[in-house]
């Protein structure tokens, strides 16, 4: 599972055996901010503990809020990075340099070309330049589709339609699980079969 979806990132290191005393002192510094965060972000959480009747009565709503705040953060994670990959091979495809990030005709393409194309565009791009199995390109448009409307509704409970994966709502365990695993397929094959190749 992706570490940001992690609520006590030091319990994650506790947990998985990696232990704090490897991390070097950079990755501590980033640990340490990310737990700062994690604490602006989760004031509440001191308030959602309070008796008080005002917050027994909106308290679900505050908790479903934040189920629904960390599958949104998951969904839009996996559409950037898919983005950048595709971008990546892009940009790989027509500049054929091994590091295209330092040169200057990257900075060029990638202005001009690459950050004016759309999702849809890039994927249309990709398939003409790699082969891609149906079911992959399947997941990739699913991320899109699923980031687009969990981008342009806040609630989605008022959608027209639910928001689902493969017939499975993403903001019930079982389909978010299904989510998790069709983009752990799709990026797999993404980093290993397209971009390492």
């Amino acid at each position: 599972m992706v570490l940001f979806l992690t609520p006590e990132p030091h319990k994650f290191f506790k947990r998985t055996g990696i232990g704090m005393r490897n991390l070097s002192r950079q990755e501590k510094k980033i640990l340490k901010e990310i737990e700062e965060i994690r604490n602006i972000i989760y004031e509440y959480d001191r308030e959602l503990n309070n008796n008080d009747k005002e917050w027994k009565d909106i308290r679900p709503v505050r908790l479903q809020f934040e189920r629904d705040n960390l599958i949104r953060a998951y969904v839009i994670h996996e559409h950037l990075w898919i983005d950048e990959f595709l971008s990546l091979m892009i940009s790989g495809y027509f500049l054929r340099v091994k590091s295209p990030r330092r040169s200057k005709r990257y900075r060029i393409f990638d202005n001009f070309v690459r950050d004016r194309l759309d999702f849809s565009e890039k994927v249309t791009l990709v398939k003409q330049i790699r082969k891609i199995p149906k079911n992959i390109l399947s997941r990739i448009w699913d991320i899109n589709t699923l980031r687009n409307a969990i981008a342009h509704y806040y609630f989605p409970e008022i959608r027209p339609k639910k928001v689902r994966c493969r017939g499975k709502d993403i903001f019930e365990v079982s389909g978010f699980k299904q989510l998790v695993e069709d983009m752990d397929e799709a990026n797999k094959f993404i980093l290993y079969k397209l971009f390492l190749k």
